[in-house]
């Protein structure tokens, strides 16, 4: 089997499915205060990124590369925690846009805040230098390829 650097393609690939468990368990931990799950996370941390107008359910499933049923489903968990408003404009009732609850806003914070303490931990031993590059090829390869 070929190699890539040091490793065979095999040993690459088993440290990213590795690093990977690593990091959901951490940020999974970090999250357990706040009773969400990572795909919860993750919806919050989209919508927060968006306008005061909110964000439809399609792009969200397209920027977390999901199906739209998964986000329905997610929606209605985020909305029972009241961490999110769902809005349906009336000229189009297919498309409902979402937004953060000010207890979303707060949640978002707290939770980045309890994830990126955790990860700065986790990485404490990994040089900077070595991490911006880490950073830069995960970018690289998500970002090149499309599987859909």
């Amino acid at each position: 089997m070929g190699k890539i650097g040091r490793l065979t393609i095999s040993e690459m690939y088993q440290l990213q499915i590795r690093a990977d468990r690593v990091m959901r368990f951490v940020a999974s931990k970090s999250l357990e205060p706040y009773h969400l799950t990572i795909m919860e996370w993750q919806a919050i941390s989209v919508i927060s990124g968006k306008s005061d107008e909110g964000i439809t359910m399609t792009r969200i499933a397209k920027m977390l590369d999901v199906a739209p049923p998964q986000i329905s489903a997610l929606t209605e968990q985020l909305i029972k925690k009241r961490l999110i408003n769902q809005k349906i404009i009336r000229t189009d009732r297919r498309n409902k846009y979402l937004s953060l609850t000010k207890r979303g806003v707060d949640v978002k914070k707290r939770t980045d805040k309890n994830i990126e303490e955790a990860v700065n931990n986790l990485l404490s031993a990994v040089q900077p230098g070595q991490f911006i590059e880490y950073q830069k090829t995960i970018q690289q390869i998500a970002t090149g390829f499309n599987v859909n």
